[in-house]
């Protein structure tokens, strides 16, 4: 099983939720819960040899029960080697109750969820995302196009209640900012979706796509995309050093402020297509902002530059305790960080033989 060890801890009590893998899945993946004392009170393996699990996380349904879940990988998606299985859903006691997969439709057949993200909203309320392959006629192309959309799926009482397709959007095509050669023969990852979460003021999505360094603000009845922060369609006009690349993991704070992980690493073609982030493939940072979303800008920013660089995967979340939780994502240096709220790190958890984890979770209680 994977090994750790706890290098500093000055942090509250609570329990860690990670998913430590050797990046191509030929090692046992494994889910872990940890207490901040560094012991280890679950473990969940994949079943399925050479198969990797990721996205395990705790959710507090509105009448307060407690669901965990967990994205199982059951095969590669070629050529990207992408996972595609199903999420596990379980209980308080974390046993099992029901797996999940994008429900057919008319327009495709069942598919397997990605291991992004994944909200559950209640027992039977779910939001799904995953990759799928098709061609299409990129503006100012002659031919059609490979490329690697996104799809999203609500689903309630098992029918599905909203869809949204990314390849209806092409306006998207020339955003890219990662694989953007619409000529090549492998199939175009022109977004890279990887993180989702609901705005609670107006029960909107919002998406990040690492690909087009931009998170995106989704009409949930339309499909509309009503705003895009960062990136070459930015609605923010947001300057240099606000302008984050590569980012993972968005969630909205108590405070209504946005916050994300940017990994502001090279994964983008930095300075092609006129579009510049200072000092990129340095230490990874914690971004806040503040958004007048009527008038479209930014009323306040906050910036904490994290001690170590993550090129890829990673995330940043708000724990029980105000403060923030942190995962290191590609580096095999350290895996999780947890920082105090004027930015201190007060807890450090490394994993050791070349294991990482996609993102980190921490909560103050585990059963409630």
């Amino acid at each position: 099983m994977p090994a750790y060890e706890i290098t500093q801890n000055h942090a509250a009590p609570g329990y860690l939720l990670l998913t430590p893998f050797e990046g191509s899945c030929r090692k046992p993946s494994y889910a872990y819960m940890i207490r901040s004392n560094g012991d280890l009170i679950y473990f969940r393996r994949n079943a399925r040899d050479q198969r990797c699990v990721s996205d395990f996380k705790k959710t507090i349904l509105p009448d307060g029960r407690v669901r965990y879940s967990l994205m199982e990988q059951e095969k590669n998606m070629p050529p990207f080697a992408y996972w595609s299985g199903s999420l596990l859903v379980m209980d308080d006691q974390l046993k099992p109750l029901k797996r999940l997969r994008i429900y057919p439709t008319e327009k495709h057949p069942e598919l397997g969820v990605d291991n992004h993200d994944s909200l559950i909203l209640d027992d039977n309320h779910f939001i799904l995302t995953t990759y799928y392959h098709t061609e299409t006629l990129v503006p100012g192309h002659d031919q059609p196009t490979r490329i690697a959309a996104t799809l999203l799926q609500e689903i309630k009482d098992d029918r599905v209640i909203f869809e949204w397709n990314s390849a209806d959007h092409p306006e998207l095509y020339g955003s890219c900012l990662h694989q953007c050669n619409y000529t090549a023969v492998p199939y175009q990852d022109y977004l890279h979706f990887n993180a989702v979460a609901v705005d609670p003021r107006d029960n909107n999505l919002i998406l990040s796509f690492a690909g087009q360094s931009s998170i995106l603000k989704i009409d949930r009845s339309s499909g509309r995309i009503l705003w895009t922060l960062g990136g070459l369609n930015d609605d923010f006009n947001l300057p240099p050093t606000h302008r984050f690349a590569s980012q993972h993991a968005v969630s909205i704070l108590p405070n209504g402020w946005l916050m994300l992980f940017d990994n502001h690493s090279t994964n983008i073609l930095n300075r092609q297509k006129g579009y510049t982030v200072p000092h990129l493939n340095t230490r990874a940072r914690i971004l806040m902002f503040d958004l007048d979303e009527k008038k479209l800008k930014v009323k306040k920013f906050r910036e904490i530059t994290l001690p170590y660089p993550s090129l890829s995967m990673g995330s940043v979340y708000r724990t029980d305790h105000n403060t923030f939780i942190v995962g290191y994502g590609s580096n095999h240096q350290v895996a999780a960080q947890e920082l105090s709220a004027d930015g201190r790190p007060v807890f450090e958890l490394r994993l050791k033989d070349n294991m990482t984890s996609y993102r980190v979770q921490k909560y103050k209680t585990w059963d409630k």
